[in-house]
């Protein structure tokens, strides 16, 4: 007798798609199927004799899948016997919803030509997307992936309708299908004359090129837009948005545009192409450098931070404005993303000059993604894993929780993980939810994230840290069974990394060295490095870092020279020279042995760039080692790999400051002394591991977003065959501290 069998399939199944795929096929193979999306991704339902030949057909229905499918398994179960005739879609519906979240698209390939062409019906149309592009977890509401569970609310046309259903049709089922005759309400906030798009698009281009700035409703978030090459409007933006010196991002049309503009490797023409459409840390070529002022857009970096239009609509306007624009998050400095008229209020009245914004809610709101290559090895590094990367991991595998876990992270680069059974979601960049306005939408999104899955945490997981906002944020959840754990920062690093390279399951030793700005300890030590040794579940802790005074509090990681003065310990080399006046610098004496120890290889940086000759306070985080990274990549060209260092005791920071000192003095180049002195901290990492003769190394840790570190580091450890674990889908700063945390409540076990 033939059998019944429901085949779940798991993976980024939703949204892409994959079950009008399905449909096509087995009509086209006979093989008559029910299928619907479910809580863990796809079910097929189908008749067959055995077991066997169940996974047979399954086999020949996932031949030449769609290009964003991405099948992690499927299981096969006997159902209840019953004869399936003819292919169909079907509703189920589960409890909790435990699946691949399929992240935003940018316009793919397919939508560009049929946007290109004269004869298509959707020729210059907007608002274009198909079943391979387009928003998803911008707007998502409630899950599986369906147009009624979506903020597109839109009714689609006859013509639209009829798409949907066919099968042959590149849109069949496609959630958010529209089309000139359908498309969302798009308007003009303060100009209600303007009533068509095009029309609306062309006033936004006409504000850009008369040097305004204009706000746009873009995927996940609005977008402030204006002229690249306005150093007037550039200045004007930095004033208002309290900027004076952060780097821009630009936006433009093409690939094209990028090349001519910019040096691209093939990885980073991969990563700007890429669906996820990212920002892109690039060199400028100088013939662009010759059109704008790179200062102006790009602050200290001699990188500059670009992009592909991601949309249509963003893409009309890069290329009414000469191909490009300054592309910048909707908010003011240090405050959470607008994502819809109410929330960007305060933008018009302060920024904009006009507000573009159309009838489709952004439910999660989500900054760009930020990733860079590293110049030597052509590693990626993820700055910022945000639109296009979240909330789903996709690389990290075969783990398995039996409680719903929530991992409040970080403060500064928050992000929250929920895990439950097999699925780890981490969330998009939250920002500093130490602000309340932050800390707000980061409370808000988790509430949403949990609705979404319909699930509520068995399990929270926080930061050692005892003044954490988050800590009040617990209190919402508790219930008698509800278990709340403590991570400490630099442990929830170190899991970080051995958990997205699969290492918890290694047999042998592996060191695990963190570097950062810092993380709480206890009120006599402020934590900015550790060196671990990961075996069998226990975390052991090397002593290997040099201390100093952590100097009134945050103060310090705004003030280069006052982490050079903590360093220097009251001695002053011959010629150095401070911005401070000298009762202030005694003052820092006095007061100095009262201050908490630290070993933060972030204020390390600090106080070398103060060395070099950094004289300014950091108007954002990072600034100085940014500006040092000009010094670093020019060494790095003229050495290679195997250039010069210092011979440093480990003992103390102030002895290797002092050894770069007499370079300065006798003049050698500030390239040269940079690169040496980071190639001393590279050597340093992997004499520690060959000390312990150890041969897997694994980073984590924000200093760990410096390219010309990582470069070294790797070609070190090649030399002396240590395998070099870096993180791949998450980023080393402290947005991987609550994936961190949970991987730490899974595997540590003292």
């Amino acid at each position: 007798m033939v059998k019944t069998w429901s085949i779940v399939v798991e993976g980024l199944v939703q949204g892409v798609g994959f079950r009008p795929h399905l449909l096509k096929k087995s009509m086209l193979n006979n093989i008559p199927i029910e299928i619907g999306n479910t809580a863990k991704g796809v079910e097929v339902i189908l008749n067959a004799d055995t077991e066997i030949s169940a996974n047979e057909y399954m086999h020949i229905l996932t031949v030449d899948l769609p290009a964003k499918v991405r099948i992690e398994k499927w299981a096969i179960f006997k159902s209840e016997n019953r004869l399936i005739y003819n292919s169909k879609i079907i509703y189920p519906q589960y409890e909790v919803n435990n699946l691949f979240i399929t992240p935003d698209f940018s316009w793919c390939s397919s939508c560009k030509k049929e946007f290109d062409d004269f004869s298509n019906v959707r020729h210059d149309f907007s608002f274009i997307n198909c079943t391979q592009c387009g928003p998803r977890y911008s707007v998502m509401k409630k899950l599986p992936f369906e147009r009624e569970n979506t903020t597109h609310e839109i009714e689609m046309c006859v013509s639209c309708s009829q798409e949907y259903s066919d099968l042959n049709n590149s849109r069949a089922l496609s959630q958010l299908n529209s089309c000139k005759n359908c498309f969302p309400s798009s308007h003009l906030y303060f100009d209600n004359e303007n009533k068509i798009v095009k029309e609306q698009l062309a006033k936004l281009s006409l504000h850009i090129t008369n040097g305004k700035v204009v706000a746009v409703q873009g995927i996940a978030g609005f977008l402030l837009l204006l002229d690249y090459k306005n150093n007037q409007a550039i200045t004007y933006l930095r004033e208002k948005k309290n900027r004076p010196k952060k780097p821009f991002a630009i936006m433009f049309a093409t690939i094209e545009q990028i090349k001519n503009n910019f040096e691209c490797s093939d990885i980073e023409i991969k990563l700007l192409s890429d669906t996820s459409a990212p920002i892109v840390l690039l060199s400028p070529k100088m013939k662009f450098k010759e059109r704008v002022s790179l200062e102006n857009i790009s602050g200290p970096s001699q990188l500059v931070g670009v992009m592909l239009a991601p949309s249509a609509y963003l893409y009309q306007l890069c290329i009414s404005n000469d191909g490009g624009l300054i592309a910048t998050s909707a908010n003011n400095q240090g405050l959470p993303l607008s994502y819809s008229m109410p929330t960007a209020n305060h933008l018009l009245s302060s920024i904009a000059v006009e507000a573009w914004y159309f009838d489709r809610e952004i439910f999660f709101p989500q900054d760009d993604s930020v990733t860079m290559v590293t110049p030597l090895n052509q590693l990626p590094i993820v700055i910022r894993r945000s639109r296009g990367l979240s909330p789903s991991l996709t690389k990290v595998k075969n783990y398995y929780s039996t409680q719903i876990v929530l991992a409040l992270g970080a403060e500064i680069k928050s992000t929250f993980t929920l895990a439950f059974e097999s699925q780890i979601l981490v969330s998009p960049y939250q920002g500093n939810i130490a602000n309340l306005d932050n800390f707000e939408r980061f409370s808000e999104n988790i509430n949403k994230q949990l609705t979404l899955c319909s699930v509520k945490p068995d399990v929270i997981l926080i930061d050692r840290h005892p003044l954490f906002q988050h800590n009040e944020f617990v209190d919402s959840f508790k219930h008698g069974s509800l278990l709340v754990k403590s991570v400490q920062h630099h442990e929830a690093h170190a899991c970080a990394i051995l958990g997205e390279s699969h290492l918890f399951e290694s047999d042998g030793k592996v060191m695990c060295i963190i570097m950062d700005g810092m993380g709480f300890e206890d009120e006599q030590f402020i934590r900015g490095a550790a060196c671990y040794i990961y075996e069998k579940g226990r975390l052991i802790e090397l002593e290997k870092f040099p201390t100093f005074r952590y100097l009134f509090n945050d103060k310090m990681s705004f003030e280069p020279q006052l982490s050079l003065v903590s360093i220097m310990d009251g001695e002053v080399f011959d010629g150095m020279k401070f911005t401070f006046e000298e009762s202030y610098l005694h003052n820092i004496q006095t007061l100095k042995a009262r201050q908490p120890l630290t070993n933060s290889i972030g204020r390390v940086f600090d106080a070398f760039a103060a060395l070099i000759g950094f004289d300014s306070v950091n108007s954002f985080e990072g600034e100085a080692v940014i500006w040092l990274d000009q010094f670093a990549r020019k060494g790095l060209l003229e050495y290679g790999y195997e250039g010069p260092s210092y011979q440093w005791n480990r003992l103390s920071w102030r002895d290797l400051f002092r050894r770069c000192w007499i370079d300065i003095q006798n003049g050698l180049s500030p390239s040269t002394i940079v690169y040496s002195f980071i190639n001393t901290i590279a050597i340093d990492v992997v004499n520690n591991v060959l000390d312990q003769k150890i041969k897997h190394l694994a980073v984590s840790g924000g200093v760990f977003q410096n390219a010309v570190l990582v470069d070294l580091i790797q070609s070190h450890c090649q030399s002396n065959s240590i395998c070099l674990h870096l993180h791949q889908e998450l980023s080393p700063n402290d947005e991987n501290i609550s994936f961190g945390q949970y991987m730490h409540y899974l595997h540590i076990t003292s």
